[in-house]
């Protein structure tokens, strides 16, 4: 796999895109089961430190929410299917029909396999640079949930950071949707300045409809380039 950017022992990485459901049924053990296990420590090791010394006046509740953003099983299968492991992951016959290539489980823990397989081939220096430019891409933007952790009022972060970056006043559209005694609120947020940009929320209030849609924008800005 060319967009690992390093050399991986061969037998190492087709272990680690072995999904059991492929080791069953064509007899061919071992899955990437134990590399997963290593490499989950492996990253949550180089996901820390990265963290530590981004943010060193971060304390640790806050350095505790950062990792768990960036190891969560969501971003990391993201993070699989932008280097195309979805794309080479060994399944078997029942995965493939269910489409396991593109199920966040599967995807998330051979990444993790893989990472592991990248450390055992070239040591943590390798294995730091890879998930740096991987996983951890983003890490500036980190300081986008810091915000929003801290004073869990979505609209107002967002308001911020669209006056700091220039995206002009944010714009919620409504809709309602449902009978009387069942109402649901839709919210799609848009930018004057960012023409392809849009976040929705859905809720039982137009508040929390609207807090929600600022929610998922400020999600989409942090895991953004």
């Amino acid at each position: 796999m060319t967009a690992l950017g390093c050399d991986v022992d061969p037998d190492l990485l087709v272990c680690a895109l072995t999904h059991r459901s492929y080791s069953y049924e064509n007899d061919f053990p071992p899955t990437n089961e134990r590399l997963e296990f290593l490499g989950d420590a492996v990253l949550g090791f180089i996901v820390g430190s990265e963290l530590y010394s981004t943010y060193s006046d971060f304390q640790e509740g806050m350095l505790t929410k950062l990792r768990a953003y960036f190891v969560c099983e969501s971003y990391l299968a993201g993070v699989a299917r932008k280097i195309g492991i979805n794309n080479v992951v060994l399944l078997g016959l029942g995965e493939v029909k269910n489409q396991g290539n593109e199920k966040d489980s599967i995807l998330s823990d051979t990444f993790e396999a893989v990472v592991a397989a990248i450390y055992l081939s070239n040591g943590i220096e390798i294995a730091t640079d890879f998930v740096k430019r991987t996983v951890l891409e983003n890490i500036d933007n980190a300081k986008i949930l810091v915000e929003q952790n801290k004073t869990g009022d979505y609209k107002a972060v967002l308001r911020n950071l669209a006056t700091q970056k220039n995206y002009g006043e944010p714009v919620y559209t409504y809709e309602e949707t449902g009978p009387d005694h069942a109402k649901m609120y839709i919210v799609t947020l848009t930018f004057p300045n960012l023409p392809v940009f849009q976040a929705t929320g859905e809720e039982t209030t137009r508040r929390k409809a609207a807090s929600l849609a600022a929610k998922n924008a400020l999600e989409q800005f942090a895991a953004a380039k």
